[in-house]
């Protein structure tokens, strides 16, 4: 589910809202729209009216024997659930690509991915390494909940299997020993997409068969 226009803190659930008094105006309509659009989720799978609350650490507390996921930028935000199984945990991310400016690039790109940007277009480079940091912001909040460890940008590596369409898949490679390793998972993979300014990414990992 997702939105693209500010909300009223009206809408939080009284559980949701406590603790949120002394935040900043901009940061409470952020986290409305983000539990609006996750109980319009859960909704889907037949769990109405479920307030999400929040973990010491921040994360949201979701169903028990669900996965789930919120990201919010200024003029988007979005949420994805789904039920556990093979699933373990799931992430996504939004980003403005503009925002990704050249500037903030050696902070999150290694080596190899800043090679990959050596290309003729700027528009295209500007994309691709927005494409790169949402793909490992999703996947760190993908991990984190089962693993509680803290990665840094250098962990992982992404590989674009393209990057020339509004849509497409992308591979995280770790460079180090992770935690995440302990987990017999399929290879990690996730998807992406170009949209009104705006690069969404989603990882998932599932266990292997």
């Amino acid at each position: 589910m997702e939105l693209c226009s500010s909300v009223s803190a009206t809408f939080l659930h009284p559980d949701e809202a406590r603790g949120t008094e002394r935040w900043a105006p901009k940061r409470i309509r952020e986290f409305t729209a983000g539990r609006l659009c996750a109980r319009a989720a859960l909704a889907r799978l037949g769990i109405y009216n479920f307030p999400l609350l929040r973990r010491p650490d921040g994360l949201p507390i979701w169903p028990s024997g669900v996965a789930g996921s919120i990201t919010h930028t200024q003029g988007y935000c979005a949420a994805a659930v789904s039920k556990k199984g093979r699933l373990l945990s799931l992430g996504i991310d939004t980003e403005a690509i503009a925002a990704v400016r050249p500037e903030l690039w050696p902070h999150f790109l290694i080596s190899t991915e800043r090679q990959r940007l050596a290309l003729p277009s700027s528009v295209h480079e500007n994309a691709v390494a927005a494409l790169t940091f949402s793909a490992k912001e999703s996947f760190y909040k993908c991990q984190f909940p089962i693993t509680g460890e803290w990665l840094d940008f250098s962990d992982v590596m992404i590989e674009v299997n393209s990057s020339d369409d509004a849509r497409g898949t992308f591979h995280v490679l770790p460079q180090r020993n992770c935690r995440i390793a302990d987990f017999k998972l399929e290879a990690i993979t996730g998807a992406y997409r170009f949209h009104e300014g705006f690069v969404t990414t989603a990882v998932t990992l599932m266990q292997r068969v």
